[in-house]
């Protein structure tokens, strides 16, 4: 089964034009990406972007590839969270650790991801 059609399997509802237009970029996205590449998605309230991703996400652990799931806050983590199964966290908690080198560990540090 392609991705795209294993992302519309997911999905209770029957999507729309510019919906499957969105499944299909996310399957391409998918099987073509690179270490460091972004798909940023944005649109109205409503339109279904919460749904597909979380149908995108169960895709892509159904297939066996590692997923991290990320929000701006705690609510829409959870949200999130709810449509993908599977925990989630704010980006601000995955990127900044607590600074050990200070006593009270009150400062944050963003962890050196360097591997040379």
């Amino acid at each position: 089964m392609q991705i795209a059609d294993k992302i519309l399997s997911y999905l209770e509802y029957t999507p729309l034009r510019g919906q499957l237009r969105l499944v299909n970029a996310l399957a391409d996205f998918a099987l073509q990406r690179g270490s460091y590449d972004l798909f940023l998605l944005n649109g109205y309230a409503g339109t279904g972007k919460t749904s597909i991703v979380g149908a995108f996400i169960k895709t892509m652990a159904e297939i066996g590839q590692n997923v991290v799931l990320l929000a701006p806050t705690g609510r829409a983590a959870k949200v999130a969270a709810s449509f993908a199964g599977i925990p989630a966290q704010t980006i601000h908690k995955r990127i900044f650790r607590p600074d050990v080198s200070t006593p009270d560990a009150r400062y944050f540090a963003i962890p050196n991801t360097d591997k040379n």
